[in-house]
């Protein structure tokens, strides 16, 4: 993923910020805060990435993280011990995946954008341009993931991307 100086006031022109406050529709479902319900084959169901992302780092052992999602997920998440699974970032990568897959309409938002795909934080105010940026480590590996399955969902959709 190439890098480039992240403006929030080019979200959804230059990029897609995938963050619960992105300007667009796309890069808030993919966000973790996201309500996005999912059943995963091996692990069960969950209503968000966030809940799935602190049950992996607890360990698997926090059943109320599988029901929530938001800022309650990550408050949830925070109080408990970290305990990390050892495959942690490929067990997120397959939520990602069947997040994807079982929310409506996501395959196809996903695969049909052309814009590449950041995460990142704002807070300021974008009006008079005094605003921080704070590009959390943790996105780096699911922006990517996210990019190579936009790809792959491109080739079985067969959806021939344009750029000029």
């Amino acid at each position: 993923m190439t890098h480039l100086v992240l403006d929030p006031r080019l979200d959804g022109e230059r990029h897609i910020n995938v963050w619960s406050r992105g300007v667009t529709v796309l890069g808030r479902l993919l966000s973790n805060f996201s309500h996005t319900p999912f059943v995963h084959p091996r692990l069960g169901p969950f209503e968000s990435m966030e809940g799935y992302w602190y049950w992996l780092a607890s360990g698997c052992q926090y059943e109320e993280l599988r029901e929530v999602w938001g800022l309650l997920a990550k408050q949830l998440g925070r109080r408990y011990s970290k305990a990390l699974v050892g495959n942690f970032e490929e067990l997120i990568c397959e939520g990602i995946y069947h997040k994807v897959l079982q929310t409506p309409g996501l395959v196809q938002r996903l695969a049909h954008s052309t814009l590449p795909l950041y995460h990142y934080y704002w807070f300021g105010n974008l009006e008079n341009g005094k605003y921080k940026i704070v590009t959390p480590y943790s996105g780096h590996f699911q922006m990517e993931y996210l990019e190579d399955l936009r790809f792959h969902l491109r080739h079985l959709e067969g959806i021939k991307v344009y750029t000029f």
